[in-house]
């Protein structure tokens, strides 16, 4: 009986940590990098080896004629239905600074044998070290996604993943909250790997095709506006040409960011207001990151010059 009871408990804890619902916009979502795959993307990593069918292009197939943002999009061939016995993966490294409140979103097509064929995506908080599939990820305590396969969908090998055939063009998003207190972020870049698999019977069919791939944020109320005003430091004049006054309520160790999660300054200063001069650095976007003694934040930084 207290086994049950326990279980029981279990199974309740897991319903209130894993909430699937539509994305929280919060305050806002603020887009961070994109792939539409007509210039080379920075977050991508393709395996070329001969083995892998994923492929970028223009595709000329039946069903899969067009590009979502014409010409190119990443297609499992781009001029024939996928083989036979594929597994076939591509990865999208996203660095650790974008993955407060995160989202990542796809636009893809896709035509496969039902609950057979077809593609999964996968995330790895250890630099690859070990995945989980997105429909089985319970590590952040709000989960919202739009449009993803869910544990009933089902592939070869009771993979959870997307088959069959689309309608049309498909917008999915996924959503990463998280809280401090309650689960532990990622101390490193978090992977992404989206996967076709395929079993030994031809079908004929398309296959997958993704294009449009962007990482964006939703603004936590409160936490990041047009000053960078917030929990532990206040950053000002924002816009700014890379000259710029930082006043630290606590002892801080700060990163700054470029869009690629490029670090271009790292520094541990005291409490107090403390005067940068960044003026070397290209006019862009960047994030600053603050840690504390039992937090940290990140502010966004406009340097236009």
């Amino acid at each position: 009986m207290k086994s049950k009871t326990l279980q029981l408990l279990s199974l309740l804890l897991f319903i209130n940590i894993t909430v699937y619902s539509q994305i929280d916009s919060l305050m806002g979502v603020h887009d961070i990098d994109s792939c539409k795959f007509e210039n080379m993307c920075q977050m991508l990593a393709l395996d070329t080896t001969s083995s892998n069918i994923w492929e970028i292009g223009e595709p000329v197939k039946p069903f899969f004629d067009t590009a979502f943002s014409p010409d190119n999009a990443l297609v499992t061939d781009l001029s024939f239905p996928y083989d036979t016995s594929v597994n076939a993966s591509f990865l999208l490294l996203i660095p650790n600074y974008a993955f407060t409140n995160m989202i990542l979103g796809f636009k893809h097509k896709y035509q496969t044998d039902s609950l057979i064929d077809g593609g999964f995506i996968e995330v790895s908080y250890d630099k690859g070290q070990s995945w989980i599939n997105l429909a089985e990820d319970t590590n952040y305590l709000i989960y919202n996604s739009e449009n993803l396969y869910s544990i009933h969908d089902t592939l070869k090998g009771g993979i959870s993943g997307f088959s069959g055939t689309s309608d049309g063009w498909v917008h999915t998003r996924i959503q990463w909250v998280w809280y401090m207190l309650t689960k532990t972020f990622p101390t490193d870049s978090v992977y992404f790997k989206f996967t076709f698999i395929s079993d030994t019977i031809q079908s004929g069919k398309a296959g997958w095709m993704i294009d449009d791939i962007k990482i964006s944020f939703a603004d936590i109320p409160g936490a990041i506006d047009e000053k960078a005003d917030i929990s532990i430091f206040k950053l000002y004049p924002n816009p700014n040409d890379g000259n710029f006054i930082v006043d630290f309520k606590e002892e801080t160790y700060i990163t700054l960011y470029n869009l690629q999660g490029i670090p271009h300054f790292k520094g541990l200063f005291n409490e107090g207001s403390h005067q940068l001069r960044l003026n070397h650095l290209a006019s862009g976007l960047y994030f600053l990151k603050a840690e504390g003694s039992n937090t940290f934040e990140i502010g966004k930084i406009l340097i236009n010059k």
